[in-house]
């Protein structure tokens, strides 16, 4: 009777041991499936073991991995029998999901980057003017032969100014070729007139980011009545028109999703980073 007491006293403590002992094991293999990577070695133990390409494929498809994809590494797995399909998922593992290292390397290559430096493209062009009838005139005093160098300084200010408004930092310096080096080229630039002494200025401008395959045209134009229209003021009513329509132009440019998330985080809007963009 007493062996059973003591026997019956003791099952409670060696349950709670039991307990610990379990989940320390079952913390330890979480911990060694955490941080174990399928390598090359263990594709060809599966596929030596008989496993199909199917569950090949989707075992790598669910798995951290940590693959030898270099030339070398291919024709060896090629040798030992690996099918393409398997060769070809690992494969795509580094570009649909780098290591973790390579992808913070990239991050903090492209936090250093973040900010924007506008670059202008010169031109030898001057605006051209359209009369009422919607014919094309190269030169009209005062008014077509506003220099395009001039209308892009104008956009350059006013670009820069937005983009600073909205926390985007402007930097000084950037590297040639890099992102965020924001080059702008003014490909169009109107001025207009109707028989109501409607005035108008419209612009087309080309924005492309070095480093990226970010290159979109964006459009800006503005138009009003003038009240007395005189050669004299008549420069003066085109210049109003030029910023309302460079405001117009910025205001596109600003609200392009894709081209702020570059400028404020480095990133496009397929998720990779300005680096990893220039990989693929």
């Amino acid at each position: 009777m007493r062996r059973l007491t003591i026997a019956m006293l003791a099952l409670p403590w060696l349950s709670f041991t039991a307990s610990v002992l379990l989940s320390a094991t079952l913390a330890q293999e979480a911990d060694q499936g955490q941080s174990a990577k399928l390598t090359n070695k263990d594709i060809t133990e599966m596929q030596a073991a008989g496993l199909s390409t199917e569950v090949i494929v989707e075992k790598i498809r669910v798995s951290v991995c940590g693959f030898d994809t270099s030339p070398g590494a291919l024709v060896q797995l090629k040798k030992t029998g690996i099918s393409e399909p398997v060769i070809l998922a690992m494969l795509r593992f580094r570009i649909a999901e780098p290591p973790e290292a390579d992808r913070a390397a990239s991050l903090a290559r492209a936090t250093e980057l973040r900010g924007f430096g506008l670059v202008p493209v010169s031109s030898n062009e001057s605006a051209a003017f359209r009369g009422f009838t919607g014919q094309v005139f190269p030169s009209v005093p005062g008014v077509s032969a506003t220099p395009y160098n001039d209308i892009l300084s104008l956009i350059e200010k006013k670009l820069g100014d937005a983009l600073t408004a909205r926390g985007v930092g402007k930097k000084m310096t950037i590297p040639n070729g890099t992102c965020c080096r924001v080059r702008i080229e003014l490909l169009q630039a109107v001025h207009g007139t109707t028989y109501w002494g409607t005035l108008s200025a419209n612009f087309v401008l080309k924005v492309s980011v070095d480093g990226t395959d970010f290159s979109r045209t964006f459009q800006g134009s503005a138009s009003g009545m003038a009240k007395i229209v005189t050669k004299a003021r008549l420069p003066g009513h085109y210049e109003k028109r030029r910023n309302e329509a460079a405001d117009d132009l910025v205001k596109s440019i600003v609200l392009d999703q894709q081209f702020m998330k570059l400028l404020t985080t480095g990133l496009l809007g397929n998720g990779r980073t300005t680096s990893e963009n220039l990989k693929h």
